[in-house]
């Protein structure tokens, strides 16, 4: 008995349920078989391709297999471990992108707000200091509080954008537009106060 989408309803006799759950469970199997030989290969091999992480090549290759699981039809899927490895692949290389952006975001808040050890902390660098820490937090404050709670959740949480915009029931477009606008409104505070 074949079950193509577009004629698809459900099982109704006990030999249909039986068909049905028989193809199922062979499909099952498969892709069980499947995740137990081929996982541990694609482990190695974005351990080989990207190091240890972060993000974790054993989370990577998991993840491609949720993505692959997600899928309504999988024979559609010409080459699966191709898929499997374009999936992963891509995983690490955001992940791996999403670090560097809070490196550097990190590197940027440590020299704006920290005197190099050179410097010392004479009395009016620290007032100084608290001056901005709390020009800061008023314009946070000031900002709507989606804007915010964005800004926090990408700049100092660190989540990936898609999340963030599951969690505040917005688009992930509007996401990105409310941490590129309150990061430029704190770079021009912040720049007035350095003039």
């Amino acid at each position: 008995m074949s079950h193509d989408d577009d004629d698809f309803s459900p099982p109704s006799t006990p030999g249909e349920v039986s068909d049905y759950t028989d193809s199922r469970g062979a499909e099952r199997e498969e892709l069980t078989h499947l995740y137990k030989s081929f996982a541990p290969f694609l482990t190695n091999a974005l351990r080989k391709s990207f190091g240890d992480g972060p993000p974790d090549p054993e989370d990577a290759a998991q993840q491609a297999f949720e993505r692959m699981l997600e899928r309504t039809d999988l024979s559609a899927i010409r080459d699966v471990k191709a898929f499997l490895w374009g999936t992963a692949r891509n995983f690490m290389l955001t992940g791996n992108r999403s670090v560097r952006v809070a490196a550097k975001y990190q590197q940027d808040v440590e020299q704006r707000f920290f005197a190099p050890q050179s410097y010392g902390t004479d009395p009016q660098r620290v007032i100084n200091a608290g001056e901005i820490v709390g020009l800061i937090n008023a314009a946070l404050m000031n900002m709507p509080l989606r804007r915010r709670r964005a800004f926090y959740l990408r700049r100092v949480e660190g989540l990936p954008v898609r999340e963030i915009a599951q969690r505040l029931g917005i688009s992930s477009a509007a996401v990105s537009k409310h941490v590129a606008i309150a990061s430029a409104e704190l770079d021009v505070l912040l720049a007035d106060e350095n003039d």
